[in-house]
């Protein structure tokens, strides 16, 4: 039996080659004009303002100044895309004041001398990694038992929460978000802004 052999002309699997590459470039390409409009939308909704062909918004939202972004994290295997929250208490926090959440990995760090500052409770002091360079006016502050509320319940609804730079951050793995879920993250980083506000003794804006 004899066997048929086919040979592609080297110009005609060029062709092939280059529309291979080129669909799906313009595929993404299309996917993020619709994903733009789509979060140009929801920042009018949410009356913030859309930062050109970047994903991001800023404005103020109920009485804080927030800001909306994305950003990936690439890992061993894949890429993930978090959107994250953030919002500028209208006070200056104690120097250097950094309170992070992290889950399994606060504990190892605080078996390595990473927890500078404990402020009494028990259940707080578990589950933040808190440093600061003024150490005075960190513990002062975090010494009010509403705002340790506030925080330690924002908290526990992100997978990535911290305070840190004059900023409350939040954020979530996600590809997409829809007005509610936006609405949501914003709600949570303007709640811990006031808290922070009326913890130093700032009347929440009204």
């Amino acid at each position: 039996m004899s066997s048929i052999t086919f040979t592609l002309d080297p110009y005609v699997a060029k062709i092939i080659g280059l529309f291979v590459v080129a669909v799906p470039v313009v595929l993404i390409k299309k996917w993020r004009k619709k994903q733009l409009a789509l979060w140009g939308q929801a920042a009018h909704q949410l009356g913030l303002q859309p930062q050109g062909t970047a994903f991001a918004m800023t404005g103020v939202y109920q009485g804080a100044r927030v800001e909306v972004d994305r950003y990936k994290v690439k890992g061993r295997n894949n890429t993930t895309t978090y959107t994250r929250f953030r919002a500028m208490p209208q006070v200056h926090l104690p120097v250097g004041l950094l309170l992070r959440r992290e889950g399994v990995w606060a504990g190892i760090t605080k078996v390595f001398g990473a927890q500078d500052i404990e402020v009494g409770d028990a259940y707080f002091d578990g589950q933040f990694i808190i440093k600061a360079t003024d150490a005075a006016g960190a513990y002062q502050l975090l010494s009010n038992p509403q705002l340790r509320h506030a925080l330690a319940s924002c908290s526990t609804q992100w997978e990535r929460f911290q305070i840190s730079e004059n900023r409350v951050e939040v954020s979530c793995a996600t590809k997409t978000m829809l007005p509610h879920q936006l609405a949501k993250g914003l709600a949570a980083v303007a709640g811990c802004a006031h808290a922070l506000q009326q913890a130093a003794g700032i009347p929440a804006a009204g």
